[in-house]
């Protein structure tokens, strides 16, 4: 029966010191010998076994450090000393090794282009290694620091998951982020998708005339004369013209709630849902079933989404905006538009004390009014 055999990266003095300690612990429990490094001799070992233990831990902690390091601490000729050794040199609670944490906290910024997962990693690292050196830093100000260290790109970002809130968590922001995030990823691949989707289709169509415009290159089903004489006579605006479908499945993780239960025909737009939802079967125009999908509600209780298709909605000018990938929840109270889909996609998501618009170019897609911490369609 051979031994299990476990490597870690040899700390080098410049990585981080406190990842490093936690791995080589666990090595350390492992091959059973953690009370060794912690000076804890155990009354049923004699001197002989015990130094034997000490001979073991002290070569597997040397065995994983760099020569650099190693060169600092070789006078150090047991396990337990070897470990103070390095605490004292790279986990030092001074004052100043908590000025330069916090200074890095407090300063670091995520550059456009960057991976925003490597930039949250990034950000935890600086926190643990705060809390390693007995540092608190409030959850509420932790939450603060990662949106101010986002890049001007996440501006709408910002301020659709800030405003209407009474309180704010590090991990509701952390869980937003990474959701955008996958959904970002998402989106380009889809579009990816349906560009080489739409050059296999362009190409079979080049050769076919359309029977109301008696145009080549496209089919009457793809008509844009015959669909702008259809939008006009219905007053209604197009989601493939207008892009709303694709600029409107919102946000996040969670649904938020309001004390209210009572089932209304208003849209609420929201950065605290996952996907623009309706309650109402009957308002969607398009609709097929679906199973398995689950939303997780902000006073921890959940709904299954049922169904999932297009509803049009009229606004207050009379046009009509059509959402598409709209999931039905007949569980929930509240018609909830999405607004991290139209960020991403593009549109301007300006916020006022009064309400909300939602605009491309000097397209005007959807206006909100502000009724206490919600924005109603």
């Amino acid at each position: 029966m051979t031994a299990t055999r476990f490597e870690i990266e040899k700390f080098d003095g410049e990585t981080n010191f406190n990842l490093w300690q936690v791995q080589m612990m666990a090595i350390l429990v492992q091959s059973g010998l953690k009370k060794v490094v912690t000076g804890k001799k155990p009354e049923n070992l004699n001197k002989t076994e015990w130094e034997e233990l000490d001979e073991k831990a002290l070569s597997a902690i040397q065995l994983c450090l760099a020569n650099t390091v190693l060169q600092e601490v070789l006078v150090e000729k047991t396990s337990s000393a070897l470990w103070k050794m390095l605490e004292t040199l790279y986990a030092t609670k001074s004052l100043a090794n908590r000025l330069v944490l916090k200074q890095r906290l407090f300063t670091f910024r995520m550059n456009e282009g960057e991976l925003l997962r490597d930039h949250i990693s990034q950000f935890i690292t600086i926190l643990n290694d705060l809390k390693n050196v007995e540092v608190h830093i409030d959850d509420e100000y932790q939450a603060m620091l990662l949106l101010c260290s986002l890049p001007p790109s996440y501006k709408s970002f910002r301020e659709t998951l800030i405003y209407g809130r009474d309180k704010l968590s590090f991990e509701d922001v952390k869980s937003h982020l990474l959701s955008k995030d996958k959904l970002g990823n998402e989106l380009h691949l889809d579009s990816k998708t349906d560009r080489q989707a739409s050059v296999l289709v362009a190409s079979k169509k080049r050769d076919k005339k359309c029977r109301y415009c008696k145009k080549l290159g496209h089919v009457k089903a793809d008509c844009y004369k015959l669909r702008n004489k259809r939008a006009a006579e219905s007053n209604e605006e197009d989601v493939a013209g207008a892009n709303l479908a694709d600029e409107n499945g919102n946000d996040f993780l969670l649904v938020s709630t309001s004390d209210n239960t009572k089932l209304t025909s208003e849209w609420i737009l929201d950065s605290g849902c996952s996907f623009h939802m309706c309650p109402n079967r009957e308002w969607f125009s398009t609709y097929s079933s679906v199973e398995g999908g689950v939303v997780h509600m902000g006073n921890d209780s959940s709904s299954k989404v049922i169904g999932i298709g297009t509803v049009k909605i009229k606004m207050h000018d009379g046009t009509i905006r059509t959402l598409s990938d709209v999931r039905y929840v007949p569980d929930l109270q509240k018609n909830l538009i999405f607004l991290s889909i139209l960020d991403l996609k593009g549109c301007k998501i300006n916020i006022e004390s009064s309400g909300i618009k939602v605009s491309r170019g000097a397209l005007v897609l959807l206006k909100g009014k502000r009724t206490g911490s919600l924005y109603i369609l």
